[in-house]
């Protein structure tokens, strides 16, 4: 096994010096070109619209500034989205990942449509994840992944940078939304700051390795901003993550074998019986202690168990195909909030146990093609920040999946550069 990783670490530092030593060049030619950097920064800004933009949009109604920054963000969308598929139509190859990615997105088109959610709310959720899917495949083809990885590194750390300045120059918040509280910057409500953290940590390794002397510095600059914003914010849901992640990492560097034992998969299917035994058997109520007086919370997760009982008793009534993507009201009306508040649960619920259970193969398949690269420490940075957001997702939903499928789509690409040993990216 020490030789194997030995191996593995030797064939990425190899990978990793060719990348170092291509050159960097722009040219008016190559402007929209999927190995020039403005270009894949405008597809990438298009694809991930920080959700304060919607919130100061829906708090200030009279605000036309917001609410024109949100249409300018949601054509952008729109046409990178035309654009990228464009594109992917003529240089796709059609392989088991992509097979079962398009079909759980057809499925969840087709349920919600058949559900009567109405086509612009179905196409505005699913978008996103099929640009990042389609821009990730193509760059993979193009031998230009390495140069998206480094965008999306940039955009989030810059991101994750200017909501923490945001945080110190509004100590209140933008405004007070309608529970009263103060909780609102740059990436919308507290709750969404880990979308952010997540996929920073997730590549911040894989970018090191390339431009080590540049960038050492500024990862310690962004682990430390947002371990200094969760703490300022006290989510006990991004704290639980955060912690299993920078805790995993910590072990692994001391004790690089525990790569064997960081499957996502695994993790997938734990958090899943978790759910159930938190939901269904209310293991809860036996960790009261560490609950209340270490998280600070109570042994109703905020009122979390509730919403998981109005929404099992919905998901009771459709358990095979769920009741689709539906509009933001319709569901509040329902079970009380816009979502589950656990992403397993919310699976369910939009597309029952099919959903779910596409879902599982997608995340299986990734940790089969990533097997072979399991002990590189881009791919295992991934596979830890992976079993942290599934950790997160205890407590927490996402219906747009962009953030999700990046990690999953952008391990299996990477783990596919690797093996590939790509001789010749326009660096």
């Amino acid at each position: 096994m020490e030789s194997n990783i030995e191996e593995n670490q030797t064939e990425e530092t190899n990978l990793n010096y060719k990348l170092k030593n291509k050159k960097i060049y722009f040219s008016r030619d190559s402007f929209f070109e999927l190995n020039s950097y403005p270009y894949l920064f405008l597809l990438i800004i298009s694809q991930f619209k920080p959700q304060s933009i919607i919130s100061l949009s829906n708090h200030y109604h009279n605000g036309f500034i917001f609410e024109g920054i949100n249409l300018i963000w949601i054509f952008a969308q729109l046409l990178s989205f035309l654009i990228i598929s464009y594109r992917y139509m003529k240089n796709h190859k059609i392989h088991l990942f992509n097979i079962i990615f398009f079909l759980s997105v057809l499925y969840i088109g087709l349920v919600s449509f058949l559900n009567g959610t109405p086509v612009s709310r179905i196409a505005s959720i699913l978008i996103p994840p099929i640009s990042i899917f389609m821009l990730l495949e193509l760059t993979y083809r193009y031998q230009t992944f390495y140069k998206l990885i480094n965008t999306i590194y940039i955009y989030f750390g810059s991101m994750i940078i200017l909501n923490y300045i945001s945080m110190l120059i509004f100590p209140d918040s933008f405004f007070t939304d309608y529970r009263g509280l103060n909780v609102t910057w740059i990436f919308g409500n507290y709750q969404q700051n880990l979308n952010w953290f997540i996929v920073f940590i997730a590549f911040s390794c894989f970018v090191k390795e390339i431009w080590n002397e540049y960038i050492k510095y500024f990862n310690m600059l962004v682990y430390l901003i947002i371990i200094l914003t969760t703490v300022k914010v006290w989510s006990a849901t991004t704290l639980s993550a955060l912690g299993i992640v920078f805790g995993l990492l910590i072990c692994y560097h001391f004790y690089p074998r525990i790569s064997i034992f960081l499957n996502p998969f695994y993790a997938y299917i734990v958090e899943i019986i978790t759910t159930i035994l938190i939901v269904v058997y209310k293991i809860q109520e036996h960790f009261t202690y560490f609950i209340e007086i270490v998280l600070q919370k109570n042994v109703s997760f905020t009122g979390r168990t509730t919403l998981w009982e109005n929404a099992i008793n919905y998901i009771k009534e459709k358990p095979i195909f769920g009741h689709g993507i539906e509009l933001a009201d319709v569901t509040f009306a329902k079970i009380g909030k816009t979502t589950a508040h656990n992403h397993y649960l919310n699976l369910l619920y939009n597309g029952g146990i099919l959903y779910l259970l596409l879902t599982s193969i997608l995340i299986y398949i990734v940790v089969v093609k990533t097997k072979s690269n399991r002990y590189s420490k881009s791919i295992v940075y991934i596979n830890i920040s992976l079993i942290g957001y599934f950790v997160y997702f205890l407590a927490e939903a996402k219906i747009n999946l962009n953030i999700f499928i990046l990690l999953l789509a952008g391990s299996y690409y990477l783990s596919k550069s690797l093996n590939s040993k790509v001789k010749s990216i326009n660096y």
